[in-house]
């Protein structure tokens, strides 16, 4: 099996972005694998011969020459003294993670969250836009009732035309022959009266 590489070395040689590579591999294009990491997620090993093919010079021919193992060198065993104790499974201790798939594991998570946050803006900005909208037809909506009240208002105050006056009752006059007749009887009584009145005395 050829030497692989993790991601950010493939990026380093090959000049191409991560995405690049990634949509590569997916393609078929490039020969890579996702390897999960003990304590979680995982990070990209590609194969060095591989993005040599496809990117001619991108890696040198001294890493071309290298092969990994099958298997692993095999393990000196050193003497056990014997007068030596028996070292129990659980008290060997943990072997520490690699700190460069340490750090290009925190590099993917990152690149993950910024993308999560650019999409996550993205929608906020669109909602933001659509409320903006909304705000806008109701002020409108409200507008155009506020003037309808304000017109319906000139309206009722403007005075109302006044009506035209209607006929007058004339008072009724008596006859002026019926006046006079009336006139002339009361002198002739008073006349009579008067020369009754100058016989007797």
């Amino acid at each position: 099996m050829a030497h692989e590489i993790n991601l950010k070395e493939a990026v380093k040689l090959s000049g191409k972005s991560e995405k690049t590579l990634r949509r590569k591999i997916e393609a078929g294009l490039l020969e890579g694998r996702r390897e999960d990491l003990e304590y979680g997620g995982f990070m990209w090993l590609i194969d060095l011969n591989s993005l040599e093919e496809l990117y001619p010079g991108s890696a040198p021919k001294a890493m071309l020459e290298i092969e990994s193992p099958d298997e692993p060198p095999p393990t000196r065993l050193e003497p056990t003294p014997s007068n030596a104790a028996p070292v129990a499974a659980e008290e060997l201790p943990p072997v520490p993670p690699s700190n460069q798939q340490f750090f290009d594991y925190l590099l993917e998570e990152n690149r993950n969250l910024k993308e999560e946050i650019r999409q996550r803006d993205a929608r906020i900005t669109s909602m933001q836009e659509s409320q903006n909208r909304l705000e806008r037809s109701l002020g409108e909506q409200q507008g155009t009732a506020a003037t309808q009240s304000r017109v319906l208002e000139w309206f009722q105050q403007q005075e109302r035309p006044a009506l035209p006056p209607g006929p007058q009752e004339v008072p009724a006059q008596e006859p002026s022959g019926a006046v006079s007749a009336g006139t002339g009887l009361l002198v002739l009584m008073a006349l009579a009266v008067g020369g009754l009145l100058s016989y007797l005395f």
